[in-house]
């Protein structure tokens, strides 16, 4: 009896499901950035010379000393991930000018075009941020992360609609920390070795240092939950054969246990 409790028991194990935790990590379907100032009625088309970077001030660009600037990204969920436990934003900082400031996630309440936005018509957001991070250790070259959990839930239950982002530094129009956006990609670098020093020269300096090729863009990773119902057939098959066996055995002692009826 105690052997085919444990064969059943081995078999609702099976049956049951298991949680099993998963990293999904994103790029923005959608990101640009949009400038004020004298620029403030055109597109990102119009000055793809600074479309590498998500938020940035521009300096001596026409006749514009610097020019205010706002980030708009979007990230495309899919169906049936359900809420997240975790929902981290990545941002690549490229230079910082040691001027630092603290820097905001706003929730957009309205629909946007990467092709057609400008400052003039970019989209609304909620009042209070999402999410801020104060850059002040005047660091370069150095990935910052936003929790955004609260958010990215609000999308996936329906309770918001998904318009995006917008990402600005808070207290002030003009910010003065670059950081990427997903066309900044480092590609490798083909040279050959430096020319030798000439006869009596010092040998040329040493090269500045570079990034190593990869994506500097937005990052959205997402920590998420799930039931897995159906066991892995690898782990399933032996389970399986043991727990059968043990009925089978626990079914023929029970039998070999009856007496025998005597005959008429």
């Amino acid at each position: 009896m105690k052997l085919r409790a444990v064969g059943s028991a081995l078999i609702g194990l099976l049956m049951a499901g298991s949680i099993r935790a998963d990293v999904i990590t994103l790029k923005p379907s959608s990101d640009t950035m949009v400038l004020g100032g004298s620029f403030h009625a055109e597109t990102p088309s119009q000055y793809t010379y600074v479309n590498q970077f998500l938020v940035a001030n521009v300096q001596d660009i026409g006749d514009e000393n610097i020019a205010s600037s706002q980030g708009l990204l979007t990230f495309k969920l899919r169906a049936g991930i359900g809420p997240v436990t975790g929902a981290t934003l990545k941002l690549f900082e490229i230079t910082n000018g040691n001027a630092g400031g603290t820097f905001g996630f706003y929730r957009n309440t309205a629909a946007w075009q990467t092709a057609t936005v400008t400052w003039d018509t970019r989209p609304s957001y909620a009042p209070a941020p999402v999410a801020s991070l104060n850059v002040g250790d005047g660091l370069n070259q150095t990935w910052r992360s936003w929790d955004v959990t609260s958010v990215v839930n609000g999308w996936l239950s329906g309770k918001d609609p998904n318009f995006g982002l917008t990402f600005s530094k808070e207290g002030s129009v003009y910010p003065v920390v670059f950081f990427g956006s997903s066309l900044n990609v480092v590609v490798p670098e083909h040279r050959g070795p430096p020319p030798p020093p000439e006869h009596g020269m010092p040998a040329p300096p040493a090269a500045a240092q570079v990034l190593p090729p990869g994506y500097y863009g937005p990052e959205l990773i997402l920590q998420t939950s799930s039931v897995v119902s159906t066991p892995e057939p690898a782990s399933l098959a032996p389970a399986g054969i043991a727990a059968v066996v043990i009925i089978g055995i626990s079914s023929w002692t029970r039998k070999r246990s009856q007496p025998v009826s005597a005959s008429a």
